[in-house]
């Protein structure tokens, strides 16, 4: 496999998780699933929304969830605007982003999930990839791919459609898996977030902007927080809450986020 960031072929082992191989370009440091598997995980039908990972079952805490999320997009490009979000799943974020008033669009590449969004909450899904979806140049004045670079086969394509898509003064708004967090080193193969069945690629601070700069993006707020907290006051759970906080302090959450400008290519 071509690495999508430098385009090398060359890589060294990286770590195993379960059947998995994941290996780092030796040029750049990307990270990559070498032995992923087109259509190991299908997004289909309704299980992976309802069953592997509850998204129906727990809708209120995931719109919940996004409020904070769209409160951080707000303060950056203030509604009433237009937000397109790339991969929207069942329309959570739509959802919570709806509120505040947005006005929202989704594109989501489950026909499952694009339905339940417009036939229970209805919101407007385009169902299909979004270069499928034929949609206006510079039409948005605010894209978020939320977790679905790394799903990916190849993020430079789908950041150059979100481009052309956004305003001159558009935001852009990027949210991935951080291979270089202090809980992937402790956890290795065993890190909830790797999901080597799903993700292809998995970012790390430096790759991650990298990619966003050489696709013409400009970093105008960055964070990399906790993804899962724990949930009980046991020893454990104080232990993962120290790791999380000294994660966050030092740049090293689990969970990557991203806010640039367009920018023109040098």
């Amino acid at each position: 496999m071509i690495c999508n960031l430098c385009k090398s072929t060359d890589s060294l082992p990286f770590l195993k998780s379960g059947t998995h191989e994941l290996v780092q370009c030796s040029q750049c440091c990307l990270v990559r699933t070498e032995t992923f598997r087109q259509g190991e995980t299908s997004y289909s039908g309704d299980e992976y929304f309802t069953l592997k990972n509850r998204y129906v079952e727990q809708w209120d805490g995931f719109v919940a969830m996004f409020r904070a999320l769209v409160a951080k997009i707000a303060a950056y490009q203030p509604p009433p605007v237009r937000l397109l979000d790339v991969g929207t799943g069942i329309g959570a974020l739509l959802a919570a982003a709806r509120e505040v008033d947005y006005i929202v669009q989704g594109v989501e590449i489950s026909p499952w999930a694009a339905a339940f969004a417009r036939e229970e909450k209805q919101l407007d899904v385009i169902s299909g990839t979004v270069a499928e979806a034929c949609l206006k140049s510079g039409e948005y004045d605010v894209v978020v791919i939320n977790h679905v670079l790394e799903h990916v086969e190849n993020p430079r394509e789908l950041l150059a459609e979100v481009k052309r898509l956004l305003a001159d003064d558009g935001l852009l708004v990027v949210g991935v898996p951080n291979v270089a967090s202090i809980m992937r080193s402790l956890k290795k193969g065993k890190w909830a977030s790797l999901r080597p069945e799903e993700h292809i690629w998995h970012f790390s601070p430096a790759t991650l902007r990298r990619l966003l700069r050489e696709c013409g993006f400009s970093e105008v707020y960055f964070e990399a927080r906790e993804n899962h907290l724990p949930q009980g006051w046991g020893a454990k759970d104080m232990i993962i809450r120290l790791i999380n906080v000294l994660a966050v302090l030092l740049g090293r959450g689990e969970a990557m986020l991203s806010f640039c400008r367009k920018t023109e290519i040098i």
